[in-house]
């Protein structure tokens, strides 16, 4: 006899989708920002999706690693190339620098946030399983 799980839930993770539905995960934005660019003058970053045409990147400025403002040009220049390869031409990438980028309200803090209607894509969290005998 086949037994029904009613839910399964878990961590949500939430996706840039782009404007031919492809999807990028925020490992990409982490591997890029922590790894490639490895910018120590970002303190902490945020990508935020307004519309499949606009993607924000917040950025912290660490101000204990004073850089000048010809290689933060250069680094963001390179953000820029590197996401338009896996977002598309037709994405504008916003860099805005804020002072902080606040927890959600359970205190974790979020990469990525997508504010698209369908973005808390169910990645780790399905409905209707069935179990195996």
């Amino acid at each position: 006899k086949w037994r029904l799980l009613k839910e399964v839930s878990g961590r949500v993770t939430q996706f840039i989708r782009t404007r031919g539905g492809r999807l990028v995960p925020p490992e990409f934005f982490i591997h890029l920002i922590g790894v490639v660019i490895n910018a120590d003058w970002i303190k902490r970053f945020q990508v935020v999706q307004e519309s499949l045409d606009l993607i924000i990147l917040l950025i912290v400025r660490d101000t204990a690693n004073a850089t000048d403002d010809q290689r933060v040009d250069e680094s963001i220049n390179d953000l820029r190339q590197k996401c338009k390869v896996a977002l598309g031409d037709d994405v504008e990438l916003k860099v805005e620098f804020v002072e902080d980028i606040p927890p959600t309200q359970s205190g974790k803090y979020l990469y990525v946030v997508s504010k698209l209607r369908w973005a808390n894509m169910r990645s780790h969290k399905m409905r209707n399983l069935e179990t195996a005998r």
